[in-house]
């Protein structure tokens, strides 16, 4: 049995709304871009969604579009957790702006204590990140963090959808990249209430144009700033749009599968070996002791039998990042270390779920006989 770590069919939805964008033969931005930002930032309690070509892009409007409104420089320092894709931390980088990490807990999420020992006159944000579908568990206590330093919140959930996350501080960003909740097989969303950021977010996505939306179409190429060009096609929003339109029904699936992992994991022991932190997007999980010597060898066994894993990607050992470490990090490197996530997508079974844990339960029987 080979479990991948995403899977995907095209459903008749998918393919009646692809039809449809071909059949009219306008594909740049159009009447399903603009329905995918509507339900997307609704969903999130948000006013506006500015649709774009990547979660990583999404992430370089934020922090561009916070920049000019904030009169931020290179000096401003912006909280990081030393968890996550690096994509969060680049485009701090890319934007101008001086990344400073904090440390994780045992879930992989930005630590609060540490948040609190990092800040100083020069921080002007805080990048927190729902990693692997699920919403950041210390919401209250972030929240009182950045009012008290008056600290700008930007929400990295390019991993998670979810009705509790989204609509915490200024911009919230978010990826329809292939392995993640919503596939389009490229796409990201930033959504704010901010009526001005969603503006600058909007014109920097499309090189800099004054007004995206002005009538008649000659007038818009007016340019305010320096932009990119971050648009997608209708065909990508198409599929956003079907695959949102059961955001329910797929979180439903997702969930499920969590919870099956979840006790069979239990049911082998796993939970003695290992703090099983679990999650809508992946399935990830941090080995308690040295039973095996890291998280490499313990994915090798996992390979051999046909699953697909990942590290939990942290920041701290990545020679791209070496000039931003100024202490040690030890949660991040107990990750590091001994850190895995395991497969979630809505097209797993039961009988995959089962896979895992079997297979888990051999490799574990086999490693004591030596």
């Amino acid at each position: 049995m080979k479990i991948t770590l995403a899977d995907w069919k095209c459903s008749k939805k998918e393919r009646k709304y692809i039809n449809a964008v071909l059949d009219s033969g306008w594909l740049t931005y159009g009447p399903y871009c603009k329905k995918l930002e509507a339900i997307w930032a609704k969903y999130h309690n948000c006013k506006y969604g500015v649709v774009n070509n990547s979660g990583t892009s999404a992430l370089q409007l934020a922090f561009r579009a916070l920049k000019e409104v904030n009169g931020w420089d290179k000096n401003t320092e912006i909280l990081v957790p030393a968890i996550t894709f690096p994509a969060t931390i680049n485009m701090v980088i890319e934007s101008g702006l001086t990344p400073v990490l904090v440390d994780v807990e045992l879930n992989g999420m930005i630590s609060v204590k540490d948040m609190q020992r990092k800040v100083t006159a020069n921080t002007g944000g805080v990048c927190v990140v729902h990693l692997w579908g699920t919403p950041y568990p210390r919401k209250e206590e972030l929240l009182t963090l950045c009012h008290n330093y008056g600290l700008k919140i930007i929400e990295d959930s390019c991993e998670t959808i979810s009705k509790d996350v989204g609509n915490w501080g200024s911009v919230s960003c978010f990826s329809m990249y292939f392995n993640h909740i919503i596939s389009a097989g490229v796409g990201g969303m930033a959504c704010t209430n901010d009526p001005n950021l969603e503006h600058i977010m909007r014109s920097l996505a499309n090189h800099g144009m004054i007004d995206v939306h002005a009538q008649p179409k000659y007038k818009r190429f007016n340019f305010s700033r320096i932009g990119y060009s971050m648009r997608i096609t209708e065909l990508e929003a198409a599929l956003g749009v079907a695959q949102f339109e059961k955001i329910d029904s797929i979180l439903e699936k997702r969930n499920n599968i969590k919870e099956i992992l979840f006790t069979e994991l239990r049911r082998i022991g796993m939970d003695r070996m290992a703090t099983l932190i679990g999650g809508t997007m992946m399935f990830p999980l941090v080995i308690k002791d040295s039973f095996f010597s890291d998280s490499y060898e313990f994915m090798e066994y996992l390979n051999d039998v046909g699953i697909e894993t990942r590290t939990m990607l942290p920041i701290t050992n990545q020679p791209a990042f070496s000039k931003y470490l100024k202490c040690r990090y030890p949660m991040a490197e107990r990750i590091n270390n001994f850190g895995i996530f395991l497969p979630i997508h809505p097209r797993m079974t039961k009988a995959n779920c089962y896979y895992i844990s079997n297979s888990i339960n051999t490799i574990i029987k086999n490693k004591c006989q030596f």
